[in-house]
């Protein structure tokens, strides 16, 4: 069956929901060094592309990424992420074979509700999958980042994740957007109470899953 044409999407400030899958939903984050190396090549490809990563979740099976692009195109950020991962876990636990499902996910993100909304299930992914309770106790999410911008006189030790995250997520960037203006400590802890809330599952299905499938 010939696969569907690619949505254009590649345009310099486009805004892009990215979902990559492990293949046959296998896990592509087997231990805590796989989420550990990610981070490291998102690090890498942000050093060599010009683009923002306003929101990001790993998953044992799967990722997630909300970023705006630039000049470069989105497919070959992804290609530079993508392929160096999976070199990296083939080597690692000498697979072969694909290690992510057929090519990566890419939606347009339009309109300011799905920019609002995507962002809210990105980092609610973790609490809806049952993996914690609440989604500032995921390691491996932007959330924290967004998290301790509004809770600063947290004393918990800064963990290795966190400090990886600080260089990858554009968060400022990404509340200049969401809230028009640039942001304040208010405007953060206003943006966790918007994440925190109870989630509508009806308004995920319509605006989010079915784009997905």
């Amino acid at each position: 069956m010939p696969r569907k044409p690619r949505e254009l999407i590649n345009f310099p400030d486009s805004h892009i929901h990215i979902v990559c899958r492990g293949n046959n939903q296998k896990k592509i984050f087997r231990k805590k060094q796989d989420f550990q190396k990610f981070l490291s090549i998102l690090i890498e490809a942000k050093k060599r592309f010009h683009f923002f990563i306003f929101t990001l979740s790993l998953m044992p099976n799967h990722y997630h990424l909300q970023v705006q692009i630039k000049e470069d195109s989105i497919s070959a950020i992804m290609y530079f992420i993508n392929f160096r991962y999976a070199k990296y876990f083939n080597r690692l636990y000498h697979s072969s074979g694909h290690l992510f499902q057929d090519r990566f996910y890419a939606r347009s993100i339009k309109d300011e509700v799905y920019f609002r909304e995507v962002s809210r299930y990105i980092h609610r992914n973790p609490d809806r999958a049952h993996l914690v309770t609440a989604p500032e106790d995921y390691t491996w999410s932007s959330f924290v980042i967004y998290y301790k911008k509004c809770y600063s006189g947290n004393k918990k030790n800064v963990a290795f994740s966190e400090k990886k995250l600080s260089q990858i997520i554009d968060a400022e960037e990404f509340l200049s957007i969401f809230c028009g203006k640039r942001p304040q400590k208010d405007d953060f802890c206003d943006y966790i109470q918007f994440v925190k809330e109870k989630i509508d599952e009806k308004k995920i299905k319509k605006i989010i899953e079915p784009k997905m499938e």
